[in-house]
C-alpha cells in the first residue's frame, strides 16, 4: 500500500504543478476560485486526505479566521471555502508553495514594514468590499496545538473592522485514523520527516473544518477585542469535535 501511495504522490504531483499555471489562466478569465477549488480537491485526493465540512460556508465578503496546524491547511480551506488568503511575504519566494499562493491571489504582508503592512490592509479591505472572502490563519503561523488555539494577531482584523465585514470563526482538526492531532505539524521534526513519517505511513487522514456563525461587531469594538473574541470562538468550535 505504501508503494502505491508513493506512486500516486509522484504521478499526482506531476499533474498538480502544471495545474498551477492553469489556475493562473483561469484567473485571467474571472474563474480563479472554481479553478483553485478543483486544484485543491485534486491535491487532497493525491495525498489521501479527506476533508469534511461542518456548518454552512461563510457568506461572500466574509473575513474567515482559522487556527493553523499543518502546511495542508490552505489546500483544505481552498477545497471547502474558496477565498483569497493572507500570508507572510516570505512565502511568496518559496518554491511550489509560493507559486500556488500567487495563483490563488494571496495577499502578502511584510510584517517588518509598517508602510507595506498598511498597503496590504488596504488590499484586503478592497477585496472584502468586492464581496470576495478572505481566509486568514490568525495565529500568525503554526503556533497553537491540536487542542489549544494560540492568541490571534490583532492587526489582521483591521480590514474586517474597517469595512464591517462578517468575521466568521472556523476550526481545523486533523485525525490519523481515530487519533486526533497526529497529522499536525506542530511537533518537532522537519517538514520532510513529517510528510513521509506520518502522512505516508497513515492508513487514513481526515480533517474536519467547522464554520461558526458570524461574530456580531459590538459598539466600540477594537481590533484587539475582535481578535480575542474570534480566537475564543475558534477554540469553542475546536472543542466541539472532541469526543
Amino acid at each position: 500500500m505504501k508503494v502505491l501511495r508513493i506512486i500516486r504522490w509522484v504521478l499526482g504531483s506531476a499533474i498538480l504543478l502544471p495545474g498551477v499555471a492553469a489556475v493562473l489562466v483561469a484567473a485571467i478569465f474571472g474563474a480563479r476560485f472554481p479553478a483553485m477549488r478543483l486544484w485543491c480537491c485534486f491535491a487532497l485526493w493525491v495525498f489521501g486526505i479527506k476533508a469534511v465540512r461542518h456548518g454552512p460556508p461563510p457568506p461572500p465578503g466574509s473575513f474567515v479566521a482559522m487556527n493553523h496546524l499543518n502546511y495542508f491547511d490552505p489546500i483544505v480551506s481552498g477545497a471547502l471555502c474558496p477565498a483569497k488568503f493572507i500570508a507572510k511575504k516570505e512565502i511568496a519566494g518559496w518554491m511550489v508553495a509560493g507559486w500556488v499562493a500567487r495563483a490563488g491571489g494571496t495577499i502578502f504582508i511584510d510584517r517588518t514594514s509598517a508602510r507595506s503592512s498598511h498597503g496590504s490592509i488596504d488590499d484586503i479591505s478592497q477585496t472584502l468590499k468586492k464581496g470576495e472572502r478572505i481566509v486568514v490563519f490568525a495565529e500568525g503561523g503554526i503556533r497553537g496545538t491540536p487542542k489549544e488555539v494560540a492568541p490571534f494577531m490583532p492587526m489582521l482584523f483591521t480590514s474586517a473592522l474597517r469595512v464591517g465585514a462578517p468575521v466568521v470563526p472556523a476550526s481545523l482538526r486533523y485525525y490519523v485514523g481515530e487519533c486526533h492531532g497526529q497529522a499536525c505539524h506542530w511537533e518537532e521534526g522537519s517538514l520532510t520527516d513529517h510528510l513521509f513519517g506520518k502522512f505516508l505511513a497513515a492508513d487514513s487522514i481526515k480533517v474536519e473544518v467547522r464554520f461558526g456563525e458570524p461574530i456580531a461587531i459590538s459598539e466600540g469594538e477594537t481590533r484587539k477585542t475582535l481578535s480575542v473574541r474570534a480566537r475564543d470562538e475558534v477554540q469553542r468550535l475546536l472543542e466541539m469535535g472532541e469526543g
